[in-house]
């Protein structure tokens, strides 16, 4: 015979709760990922702005001091800037190698974007619209003749080397592949061919 009351009040402390579940380790890593990345990425875009604001007029000032007015000079410092500083990255994001890994790969990346940094700062001053690259443009037209037009020579010209040089490398590696693949049939051919017949040699 069953001794419990149905009419005796419940004692909350005999109702078992089972305890929260704590949150996964993989989701918490995700949302510090997500917050930093929001912070990351509003202090880069605070940079880009106030990179935007200032450094226009200052690499325009940079240039105008190294010409002095003199167009044989800017053409000569065009084309060291546009040239040097498009091959050398160019050429760094193309040895690339895929073994590297995704880090070290994009770590290559990032640093040829750096290394092309005067690239960009002239490149800010042809194109941008604020004040600051308005008066760097106006500086280069009256200080810097001849910059800005021999910087996109001696770019395009590194440009057009790094893509015969692209054509070049995969070229070579196409006919290392098919040296390979030609070696791997002819053993497998000679694997197959009986002990008393001619063999060939690649």
């Amino acid at each position: 015979m069953s001794t419990d009351d149905p009419s005796r009040p419940v004692d909350p402390a005999d109702e078992r709760t089972d305890p929260v579940p704590p949150a996964p380790r993989r989701e918490r890593r995700w949302v510090a990922r997500l917050l930093w990345s929001i912070v990351l990425a509003a202090l880069l875009v605070a940079l880009i702005v106030l990179a935007a604001a200032t450094l226009p007029q200052w690499w325009a000032e940079r240039i105008a001091d190294r010409v002095q007015g003199s167009t044989s000079s800017g053409i000569a410092w065009g084309l060291f800037y546009g040239f040097g500083f498009t091959l050398v990255p160019l050429l760094a994001m193309l040895l690339v190698n895929r073994r590297w890994g995704r880090r070290a790969g994009a770590a290559m990346v990032v640093l040829a974007l750096l290394v092309a940094t005067p690239n960009w700062l002239t490149l800010a001053v042809v194109l941008g619209t604020n004040d600051s690259a308005l008066d760097g443009r106006a500086l280069m037209e009256a200080d810097a003749p001849g910059f800005r037009g021999a910087t996109l020579a001696g770019a395009l010209v590194a440009v057009l080397l790094v893509l015969v040089a692209a054509a070049l490398l995969g070229s070579a590696r196409r006919r290392r592949r098919q040296v390979h693949e030609l070696r791997d049939q002819i053993a497998r051919r000679d694997a197959e061919t009986p002990p008393d017949a001619p063999r060939h040699t690649p």
